[in-house]
């Protein structure tokens, strides 16, 4: 059980690509921290959405086909994109391509929002 060093698509880009996801989820937390202008509510809407949301999304896979679509929404949310980044397999939801831009544009609605916001209300 250990770390094969010699072969960097199976330890490197799986560590690079875990180190990128914690830069994301923490661009994430400022972003929403600029958008509300509270610690704690930047602290609630963050663990929300990482971690609330997945696991709610999961609850509508026994409502039915009519409720898939929730399913496959979730599979866009920060932190299941990032696993598909981190641990990409030919049965993964996302490719390893499709997740990073979709943890992209988390970065950048995040961001966009902040600048925004903060444009309209400290101009």
């Amino acid at each position: 059980h250990g770390l094969e060093w010699g072969q960097p698509d199976k330890v490197l880009l799986p560590l690079l690509s875990a180190a990128a996801t914690m830069a994301v989820c923490a661009l994430i937390g400022v972003s929403f921290g600029f958008m509300l202008r509270s610690g704690a509510g930047a602290i609630a809407a963050t663990v929300g959405l990482l971690f609330v949301l997945p696991i709610m999304s999961t609850f509508f896979s026994f409502a039915g086909e009519s409720w898939k679509w929730v399913l496959d929404a979730a599979n866009y949310l920060p932190l299941s994109a990032a696993q598909n980044a981190i641990l990409p397999s030919d049965t993964a939801p996302l490719s390893a391509g499709v997740a990073f831009l979709t943890l992209g544009a988390w970065v950048a609605a995040g961001l966009l929002g902040s600048w925004v916001v903060l444009r309209s209300r400290d101009a």
